[in-house]
Order: C-alpha cells, then sequence, then structure tokens
C-alpha cells in the first residue's frame, strides 16, 4: 500500500526524513519523452525534466525520487513564505522547485545555470509546475563577461568554469558571465534571502562579487557546497569564510555543527564535498554616552552587522 504523497513540501518536516525517502520512492514515476528526455515525479509531488545520459543526480532521481534528503529538509525548514532566493548552479532544478513552493507567490525563486541545454529542461521544468521560478541563463563569478564552461560527459552538474582537469571527454561551451551583486541589482531584486550555491570551484570568485549583496542583506543564508580540494587557494578562500560568517556542517540529519576557527585546517584538508550553512556574523559595540538617555539603567549595545 503506498503511503500519502506530500499535499505541501514543508510537510516533510512533520514526518523521518527515512518516512520522506520512502513515500519519495514508492510515488516515483518515469516517462522517456524520447532524444534522452525524462520526466519524473519527484517527493511525491513535482514533475522534474532530466536527461537520461546524466549518470550524477538524474540517475538518482529516477531511481528514488529525491536528492540529498538531508539538504532537502534543511532547505525546507529555513526557506520562508515571501524570501526570494537564489539557487546558484541549478542543474536541473531540483531545489529551483522547492525554494519557488516554500517562497510562495509572493516571493521569488532564480535559477542560475550557464549550461544552455539545462537552461532548457529548467524552463520545462517551471512551466508544468505550480510555482514556477525564474531562469538566468548565466554563471556567476567575480566579473562580467564570458568564459569557457568545461561539461563532463553523463555528469552534467559537474560542468565548471574553472575544472580541476581537463579530460578527454569533456565538451566546451561559451557561457555568459556576470557578478551576483550585478544580478541583484539587474534584475531589482529589492533583497536576497536565501542562497544556495553549487558552482563546482567557482565559490571563491562568486563571493567577491557579491559584497554588496552581503553589506545589504545581513539577514541572508547560503547553504553552499564547500570543495577545498578544487580551490585555486583554499586556505584563503577558508580564512575569508570564518571571518565574514558563522560557519556550520549541515549534518546527514539535517541539524548543523558550527565549526571554530581551531576547524579550519582540517576543512582545507578534506578530500571530498562538504555542505556548509552560512549566516553573516554580528558584533556588538557599546552606544557612545552621549546616545544613551538618563533613565536607562544599564549599558546598551547597538547591533552592528560588518
Amino acid at each position: 500500500m503506498l503511503n500519502l504523497a506530500f499535499g505541501q513540501i514543508r510537510d516533510i518536516t512533520t514526518v523521518s526524513m527515512q518516512e520522506v525517502e520512502l513515500r519519495s520512492m514508492q510515488h516515483t514515476n518515469c516517462t522517456y519523452l524520447g532524444s534522452n528526455l525524462m520526466l519524473c515525479k519527484i517527493l511525491t509531488r513535482y514533475k522534474l525534466f532530466v536527461d537520461s545520459r546524466d549518470i550524477g543526480v538524474a540517475a538518482n532521481i529516477l531511481m528514488d525520487g529525491f536528492w540529498e534528503s538531508w539538504i532537502t529538509r534543511f532547505v525546507v525548514q529555513h526557506v520562508q513564505p515571501g524570501n526570494i532566493c537564489i539557487d546558484a548552479g541549478a542543474n536541473f532544478g531540483y531545489y529551483s522547485l522547492i525554494m519557488a513552493e516554500l517562497a510562495g507567490h509572493e516571493g521569488k525563486t532564480i535559477a542560475v545555470e550557464p549550461n544552455s541545454y539545462l537552461c532548457k529542461l529548467l524552463a520545462h521544468t517551471s512551466s508544468v509546475n505550480g510555482y514556477g521560478f525564474g531562469i538566468e541563463k548565466r554563471a556567476l563569478s567575480d566579473h562580467r563577461g564570458e568564459m569557457t564552461l568545461m561539461i563532463p560527459e553523463n555528469f552534467w552538474g559537474s560542468a565548471s568554469l574553472y575544472p580541476g582537469k581537463i579530460e578527454k571527454n569533456m565538451h566546451q561551451e561559451t557561457v555568459q558571465v556576470e557578478t551576483l551583486d550585478g544580478m541583484v541589482e539587474r534584475l531589482e531584486l529589492p533583497r536576497v534571502d536565501f542562497i544556495k550555491m553549487d558552482c563546482e570551484g567557482a565559490e571563491p570568485m562568486i563571493f567577491a562579487g557579491m559584497e554588496k549583496t552581503l553589506q545589504q542583506n545581513p539577514q541572508i543564508k547560503i547553504v553552499m557546497e564547500f570543495s577545498p580540494f578544487i580551490y585555486k587557494d583554499a586556505t584563503a578562500f577558508t580564512d575569508y569564510l570564518f571571518s565574514r560568517f558563522e560557519v556550520s556542517a549541515i549534518n546527514n540529519d539535517a541539524s548543523t555543527k558550527l565549526f571554530s576557527e581551531n576547524d579550519k585546517e582540517k576543512l582545507v584538508q578534506l578530500t571530498d564535498h562538504i555542505d556548509l550553512f552560512l549566516e553573516v556574523k554580528r558584533v556588538y559595540a557599546p552606544v557612545e554616552k552621549e546616545e544613551i538617555q538618563e533613565e536607562t539603567p544599564v549599558q546598551m549595545q547597538t547591533e552592528i552587522v560588518l
């Protein structure tokens, strides 16, 4: 007997992760549309277009009906109605769909993906679900211009502007690049509340191009795949993250573990990806004496966001 489908995506927080996975697997359904195109049902409720040749993300989604259940749950726990979300490195749009429903019609979700073929699939997916999302066919970096995207055969989600090594079966695509600050300004987004970032080594450059966004959005929450073995200078990037953010690991049960400065060396030496949760650091400074009213019995403190 099939378990019930989720009436809304927030329902996954009312049951165990094992139940989420079981329901998703029981409700998964795939239809081959020709020319390597597959339409599948995920998380018991969404329609997602994928390419059957992909053996990274698509193979798991087609068989299981979900992807990274712990990150899925974490995103559901943190994106709120009305939020403005950015899915940087959207791939097939799995997280774009989730964030679009969570943010609702009062919010907005932007899927950023440089691969032109995947952008076509994203457009199909957005159009056949109740909550659509915007699509930006570009990559994010620290400048505006053009770059070469290297796309491994059968691993669409591993395409990179900064590949660790060039393999024979990679194909190339010239793509537009832009800073996140530039994109936010061009799209006239009033704020940014949540970013999911999985950009295969481009993360240091993306942060270099989003300083204004960070300064104007101290409430921002970022889920990022951290890959020190890809970065040109992993130590410098890790130092930067710890200087600007409270850095936590997202555990397999969707809980978090806060890192301290003592953990930086361990993180730099990782040989596999880890999922991080970043929140802008807040420091406190006392208010000048002349600003304190006489009737205040204790020294006040004002929050200063750097």
